[in-house]
């Protein structure tokens, strides 16, 4: 007996041959399929593991705080080290900012360097300086006077300077 070929199944037994071929095409496409989500699942495994690795690194070198919002970034799946970069800077230029203000917040009684102190209390003739003294340290006028005249003595000299003598009686 002759051998058969290929070419013969197709031509004298289109019917069978139309059945071996969809066996083998759901065989190899099954096997195929099963071998790509395979390889899918163990790259798409290995890039998770680099993009949660790279993001640690970032994280890491984040001088803040409180990371916890940035921690929420590791588990997204989304993003990348550049972009947890950019957050990072963000947030960092954020705390400093708030900490300034929270830290200005909380000295307020230091003086604008704008207008120094002394020139403030330059502008203040001695009486007034007296009673703020007086009033800021719950002291007697007296005491008032002394300090003042201590620490501002040309804002004594010039409150003397404008007093009318006073005239002793013999």
């Amino acid at each position: 007996m002759p051998e058969l070929t290929i070419t013969d199944v197709k031509d004298l037994y289109p019917d069978v041959f139309a059945v071996i071929s969809k066996e083998g095409y759901d065989k190899g496409l099954a096997e195929g399929m099963a071998k790509g989500i395979e390889d899918g699942l163990k790259t798409g495994a290995e890039q998770e593991r680099t993009r949660i690795k790279a993001l640690e690194a970032v994280i890491a070198k984040a001088d803040l705080p409180d990371k916890t919002s940035l921690d929420a970034m590791k588990y997204d799946g989304i993003t990348t080290a550049e972009q947890a970069a950019l957050k990072v800077l963000d947030a960092q230029a954020e705390y400093k900012k708030t900490a300034l203000q929270s830290y200005k917040d909380e000295h307020k009684t230091i003086v604008d360097p704008a207008e120094p102190k002394e020139e403030t209390e330059q502008k203040k003739d001695f009486t007034a300086l007296v009673t703020d003294y007086q009033a800021e340290h719950r002291c007697s006028k007296a005491e008032a006077i002394r300090a003042v005249a201590k620490s501002n003595p040309e804002a004594h000299e010039t409150y003397v300077a404008g007093l009318k003598p006073v005239k002793k009686e013999d």
